[in-house]
């Protein structure tokens, strides 16, 4: 019987091989923003202090809007995320997507 289950997960291991490559960070040429709600603040340039809400989706190319999995959301604990404009306080990305 161990045997039989060795084969099996091996077959597994085998077939995922086989299946289609995952998607690197380096795959995606460009990033897109989209403002739901446009804030009536000052413009938010290199050194300016923000408050956000964001909502993470990994991406799906086959979904209609793109949104795989939600991976993080400011949203969830009902607390705007706060961090400094360039400072490299967020992941990579958010800083030229909050600017402006």
């Amino acid at each position: 019987m161990p045997r039989f289950f060795a084969l099996l997960a091996g077959a597994l291991l085998a077939l995922g091989a086989l299946g289609s490559p995952s998607a690197r960070a380096d795959d995606v040429t460009a990033m897109t923003t989209k403002d739901v709600v446009v804030g009536a603040g000052n413009t938010a340039r290199d050194d300016s202090d923000v408050r956000i809400n964001y909502t993470c989706w990994l991406y799906d190319a086959k979904a209609p809007d793109h949104h795989g999995a939600k991976i993080d959301s400011s949203y969830d604990s009902g607390r705007p995320l706060s961090f400094l404009v360039g400072a490299n306080e967020v992941v990579e990305g958010m800083d030229s997507g909050i600017k402006g």
